[in-house]
């Protein structure tokens, strides 16, 4: 993993072996309302826009109504599942931000093993500190930011 994300062994007290899996989140799946919700959102993101993604079906289904968007980036404090495809797909570029131009910048990643492996070593994800990712400042040198999240 790039990014800003290593810990010197010279800053840790004490080390733990754990011999468990790693957790996962199992994908989830979004119906009519969420879909439509997600297109509708989708058509008012431009294309070279930065995204923050939140966690949940509506995010999800945003990202799955991409398609046609060209050199979207990323700049997050979470990614899941649904970057993946659009990736792969060569929606999310980041050719178009400012900061970490061709990055995506998150904190945290969650998912499934899959999902794991597919960042693992890749240098086209960087981790940084959340007083990084979530500073004002420092996302707003994006231009085109747009936020996506639920409530409930």
């Amino acid at each position: 993993m790039q990014g800003d994300s290593f810990i010197h062994v010279s800053n840790v007290d004490q080390f733990v072996e754990v011999d468990e899996p790693i957790i996962t989140l199992d994908s989830r799946t979004f119906g009519d309302v969420e879909r439509n919700i997600g297109i509708t959102i989708a058509d008012l993101i431009k294309n070279g826009s930065t995204l923050q993604l939140g966690i949940g079906a509506i995010p999800d289904a945003v990202l799955s109504s991409l398609d046609g968007k060209k050199d979207i980036g990323i700049h997050t404090e979470m990614v899941t599942e649904g970057i993946v495809r659009a990736v792969e797909n060569g929606i999310i570029t980041g050719n178009e931000k400012r900061l970490h131009r061709g990055k995506i910048v998150c904190t945290f990643i969650m998912g499934s093993k899959d999902l794991y492996d597919y960042v693992d070593d890749n240098p086209f994800f960087e981790i940084h500190p959340v007083d990084y990712v979530n500073n004002p400042f420092i996302i707003a040198q994006n231009p085109n930011m747009v936020a996506i999240n639920s409530a409930v």
